[in-house]
């Protein structure tokens, strides 16, 4: 019988491959081969423990609820060389910790910094770890991540509305999310604030209804992309101390 990464060399000029439920232990590393490959989804493959290779043009990759997937793979894809590029959506089976190349990392439901004349060009890692063995599955409630800024001018402060960032965080699980992917909404909503303001500060919080705080650890991560951002122009303290 013809096996499933057999199968699949026939089809190296896929742009997207949804890989589902299958049975899968190893895809193996025919799919660096598959050279326009941007989204591969691999949900609910539980049987799945590795993947030895990665597309070159992969930008968003959905393994969840992979919860045989080993710890080395994970590190794996989560390497810097893989995500330095940017425009990464990648969301993994399993708890990580944040890689060492991040440049800013945070324990708790949030993390923030500050920038100035632009939002910068960043990633963001999660990882959410359960507490409670008996919340191991997916009907555990998720977290979503928001985004609230403030701006400073004349010492006094004005708020803009928080914004979704369409992140859905289940525990045990790790994302590592490319902010600029929503440049636009970003933009819309802080507007003339960019224009005012000397620096911004921006904390992303990671909220969940009818959670219990103390069931998840959540440990978050901050990575600038410094060709596309000045470090002159993000800081992870506050400028005005």
């Amino acid at each position: 019988m013809q096996s499933v990464n057999d199968f699949l060399r026939r089809f190296v000029n896929v742009k997207v491959l949804d890989l589902s439920g299958s049975n899968l232990t190893i895809l193996s590393e025919w799919v660096k081969e598959c050279h326009f490959l941007q989204r591969l989804c691999l949900n609910d493959c539980k049987y799945l423990q590795e993947i030895t290779g990665i597309p070159p043009s992969l930008k968003c990759l959905s393994a969840l609820h992979c919860n045989s997937l080993t710890s080395s793979c994970r590190s794996m894809l989560l390497t810097q060389d893989v995500h330095e590029d940017g425009g990464t959506e990648f969301s993994l089976a399993g708890s990580a910790r944040i890689p060492e190349w991040f440049d800013q990392q945070s324990k708790g439901p949030s993390i923030s910094f500050w920038f100035r004349d632009r939002f910068p060009s960043i990633a963001l890692f999660v990882a959410s770890k359960s507490m409670d063995n008996k919340h191991l599955n997916s009907d555990f409630p998720s977290l979503t991540a928001y985004l609230r800024t403030n701006i400073y001018k004349y010492d006094i402060e004005f708020d803009i509305d928080s914004i979704n960032l369409n992140l859905v965080i289940q525990p045990d699980h790790t994302y590592l999310y490319d902010l600029r992917l929503q440049e636009m909404k970003l933009e819309s909503v802080l507007g003339e604030a960019l224009l005012i303001a000397e620096w911004i500060h921006a904390e992303i919080t990671f909220k969940c209804e009818g959670c219990i705080e103390e069931a998840l650890v959540i440990e978050s991560g901050i990575h600038v992309f410094k060709l596309k951002s000045s470090m002159e122009d993000i800081r992870f303290t506050n400028p005005y101390e």
